[in-house]
């Protein structure tokens, strides 16, 4: 076990799951970190397990680079004075323990890094709003993330061929990948509104639901939907 300010990271050095204590040291690290960046972004401290930290495990990740699971629902965040959550919900999560076989040119501590901002992005949405009805955000926001707070070592570069091969769909269709590489349309929303815009989303959820929450966001900022889609298809 390694305990940082924020974080309580599990590894083990025997069987499918290992790791060494050099890589688990750099995952504390990194998630120090992005917690920071993430912050300094406006989101608001998530929901943190009995002794203050958030759980991270390093691990076999069955063929994924990492993922988060809600562990318990707090309804409403205490970290958040200002807003009053409905589901709010307290998250662990797992980063893969040496990212082989999965095809990526990167070298695992790029890789962990930018699974590192994902994964405890994750966290941070749930920390929100656990039952989102406009699913499109979950993964949109962790990879476009992965953009603005850990540079070179981001991943989700490689996931926007999935969209722009398809630009006919809708941006909340159910086709698999597409929640992924439509984090062009909250870097768009960026460009014009700031990032600030990916955070209001966030905090919209807590209040509405599904297309409304991205329209009640948009509204506040004179812009809509059709609007914000056409610009960010143009660019």
């Amino acid at each position: 076990t390694i305990e940082t300010p924020h974080f309580r990271v599990l590894y083990t050095r025997e069987g499918r799951d290992a790791s060494s204590a050099e890589y688990a040291r750099a995952t504390a690290d990194a998630l120090e970190e992005v917690y920071a960046a993430q912050m300094q972004l406006g989101f608001a401290p998530p929901p943190r397990d009995a002794d203050g930290r958030y759980r991270a495990y390093i691990a076999d990740a069955r063929g994924s680079m990492g993922y988060m699971k809600p562990v318990q629902i707090v309804f409403d965040n205490p970290n958040t004075p200002n807003l009053r959550e409905r589901v709010a919900a307290r998250g662990i999560f797992v980063i893969d323990n040496d990212f082989s076989g999965m095809g990526k040119k990167a070298s695992p501590e790029s890789l962990m890094r930018a699974t590192a901002t994902h994964e405890f992005n994750h966290v941070v949405q749930h920390g929100y709003d656990s039952e989102e009805g406009l699913n499109w955000m979950y993964e949109a926001t962790a990879s476009w993330i992965e953009t603005v707070t850990v540079g070179a070592d981001q991943d989700a570069t490689g996931y926007v061929s999935k969209d722009f091969g398809a630009p006919e769909l809708c941006w909340t269709t159910n086709t698999a990948g597409h929640n992924y590489a439509q984090w062009t349309l909250l870097q768009s929303l960026a460009d014009r509104h700031g990032q600030e815009i990916v955070v209001a989303l966030w905090r919209s959820a807590v209040r509405y639901d599904g297309f409304e929450t991205m329209s009640r966001t948009l509204a506040d900022v004179g812009a809509t939907i059709p609007d914000a889609l056409r610009r960010w298809r143009v660019q």
